[in-house]
C-alpha cells in the first residue's frame, strides 16, 4: 500500500508538470514532433493508467474490510445492548437480594430489641428469664410470681425460636446479597467490555471509511491525471500526423508543380515541333499548289492554242453547226456551275456538322450517380502504386485514377489534368462540395470523399491515399 501511495504521488507530481512539447499559433516556426516525444507521453499515460488500476485494487480491498468491519460493528452494538440488559437485570436481581437481607436484619434486630425488653423485665421483677420477660410485656399484671415466670418463659422460647430463623433468613439473604453483587460485578465487567468493543469496532469502522473517501478521492485524482495524460498523448500523435500529412502535401504540390512544368516544357516543345511541321507543311503545300497551278497554266495555254487552231480549221462550217456547238457548250458550263455550288454546299455543311459535333464533344456531359458510391469505389483502389503515365490498376497517376473510378460510373473523363479543366464541367465553392466531386490542382486532381478531404495518386513512393485537402484546390461538378 505504500509503494502505491508513493507511485500515485509520482503520477499527480507528473500531472502538475507542463506538457513537454509547446505547441506554437504558427506553422511557420512549429518544432517537429518526434516519436520520443509520444513515446514519452506514451509511458506517463501507461504509468498513470498503471496507478489507477492499483489504486482501485486497493479500493477494492478496502471496501471489503470497511463491509466487514461494519457487520462486526453493528454485531458488537447487539452484544453490548445484550450485556447491558443483562447488567440491568443482574442489578435487578441485587437490589432485590440486598431488600430480603435488609428485612431480615430488620427482623434479627427486632427480634433481638424484644429479648432485650424480656431480659430487662425478669431482671426487674427478680425472676427468671421467662417470667421476667413476661412480666416486661404484661407489665403492670397482678399475676403471681410463679404465674409471671412461666409467662416469662413462654414467651422467651418463641422470641428465641423467631430470633433463630430470622437469624437463618439473614444468612441466606446476605448470601444471595452477595452471589448477586457477584453476579452484578461479573456482568459490568462484561458490559463494560462489550461496549469497549463496540466503541472499538465503531473506531475501526469510522477510520476506514476514512481511508476509504481519501483513497476514492485520490483516485479520482488519478482518472484525471489519466485523461489528461490521455489528452496530451492523441494531441501528440494527431499533431505529428499533421505534421506528416502537411510534408506530404508539400512534397505533393512540388511534385505536381514539377510534373506540371515538365509537362508544360514538353507541350511547349512539341507545340514547337508541331509548328514546325505545319510550317513546312504549309510551305510544301504552297510549292505544291505552285506546281499545280504552273501546269494548269500551261495546260490552259496548250488547250486555247489547240482550241484557236480548231476553230480556225472549223470555221467554215455552217452557222447552224456553229450555233449548236455553242448551245451545248452554253448548256454544260451552266452543268459545271451548278456542280460546283453543290459541291461548296456540302462542304459548308460537312464543316457545319464537324463543328459542331466538336463543341458537343467539349461540353461535359452530367451524369446522375451517387456520390458516396464513387467514393466508395475509389476507396477500393487505396495503395496501387503511383506510376507516371500509367493507366491501370497496376499503376497508374493522378488522372487516369481519377478517370479509371468514374469510367466504372459510365462516365468518361479527359486523360489529362489540363483536358479535365478544360472540359467545362461546374465549378461548385468549398462550401457546397460533396462527396464525388473532382477536387483540380495545377498539374493534380483526386476525388473529394467529404469532411475536407480526398483520395488520390499522390506521387511515386507513395501511391494512392486517402488525407485531407491542401492548398486551394477547385472543386468540379461531374455527376448531378
Amino acid at each position: 500500500m505504500k509503494n502505491l501511495r508513493v507511485k500515485a504521488a509520482a503520477v499527480l507530481a507528473i500531472a502538475a508538470l507542463p506538457l513537454g512539447v509547446a505547441l506554437p499559433a504558427t506553422a511557420d516556426d512549429e518544432p517537429q514532433i518526434t516519436d520520443e516525444q509520444i513515446a514519452k507521453a506514451q509511458e506517463e499515460e501507461n504509468l498513470a493508467k498503471k496507478s489507477v488500476e492499483d489504486i482501485e485494487k486497493e479500493l477494492d480491498q478496502l471496501t471489503t474490510e470497511t463491509g466487514k468491519l461494519e457487520i462486526e460493528a453493528e454485531q458488537a452494538v447487539v452484544n453490548n445492548n445484550k450485556a447491558q440488559e443483562k447488567l440491568w437485570d443482574a442489578l435487578d436481581a441485587f437490589e432485590a437480594a440486598s431488600t430480603r437481607a435488609e428485612e431480615a436484619q430488620y427482623a434479627v434486630d427486632e427480634a433481638r430489641e424484644e429479648l432485650g425488653h424480656i431480659a430487662a423485665a425478669m431482671y426487674r421483677d427478680g425472676a427468671n428469664a421467662s417470667s421476667a420477660a413476661k412480666a416486661a410485656v404484661n407489665g403492670g399484671s397482678l399475676f403471681s410470681a410463679g404465674a409471671k415466670a412461666r409467662a416469662y418463659d413462654v414467651l422467651g422460647k418463641d422470641v428465641k425460636r423467631d430470633l433463630d430463623t430470622f437469624n437463618a433468613l439473614e444468612e441466606v439473604a446476605k448470601t444471595l446479597e452477595a452471589e448477586a453483587d457477584k453476579k452484578y460485578q461479573e456482568q459490568e465487567k462484561i458490559a463494560e467490555e462489550a461496549e469497549k468493543s463496540a466503541e472499538n469496532l465503531q473506531k475501526k469502522t469510522e477510520e476506514s471509511k476514512k481511508r476509504l473517501e481519501e483513497i476514492s478521492a485520490k483516485r479520482d485524482e488519478l482518472v484525471k491525471v489519466l485523461a489528461q495524460k490521455k489528452g496530451e498523448t492523441e494531441e501528440l500523435v494527431n499533431k505529428q500526423r499533421e505534421q506528416k500529412e502537411e510534408a506530404a502535401r508539400k512534397a505533393a504540390a512540388e511534385e505536381a508543380e514539377r510534373i506540371r512544368k515538365a509537362e508544360e516544357a514538353r507541350q511547349k516543345e512539341l507545340a514547337a515541333k508541331a509548328a514546325a511541321a505545319e510550317k513546312k507543311r504549309q510551305e510544301e503545300a504552297a510549292k505544291r499548289e505552285q506546281a499545280r497551278l504552273a501546269q494548269e497554266a500551261a495546260k490552259k495555254a496548250q488547250a486555247e492554242a489547240q482550241a484557236k487552231k480548231l476553230a480556225a480549221s472549223q470555221s467554215k462550217k455552217t452557222s447552224t453547226a456553229a450555233s449548236t456547238t455553242t448551245k451545248k457548250t452554253t448548256t454544260a458550263s451552266t452543268t459545271t456551275k451548278k456542280t460546283t455550288t453543290a459541291a461548296v454546299k456540302g462542304t459548308s455543311t460537312k464543316k457545319t456538322v464537324s463543328a459542331t459535333t466538336i463543341t458537343s464533344a467539349k461540353k461535359a456531359a452530367t451524369v446522375s450517380v451517387s456520390g458516396s458510391a464513387i467514393v466508395a469505389y475509389a476507396r477500393q483502389f487505396i495503395g496501387v502504386p503511383y506510376v507516371l503515365g500509367g493507366t491501370t490498376t497496376k499503376g497508374w497517376d493522378c488522372s487516369a485514377f481519377v478517370g479509371h473510378v468514374y469510367r466504372h460510373f459510365g462516365i468518361t473523363l479527359p486523360r489529362t489534368t489540363a483536358g479535365i479543366r478544360s472540359a467545362g464541367y461546374t465549378v461548385v465553392s468549398r462550401a457546397n462540395a460533396r462527396p464525388g466531386d473532382l477536387v483540380w490542382w495545377p498539374g493534380h486532381v483526386g476525388i473529394y470523399t467529404g469532411n475536407g478531404r480526398h483520395i488520390a495518386a499522390v506521387r511515386p513512393g507513395v501511391g494512392t491515399k486517402e488525407g485531407a485537402l491542401y492548398g486551394r484546390p477547385v472543386f468540379l461538378r461531374v455527376t448531378k
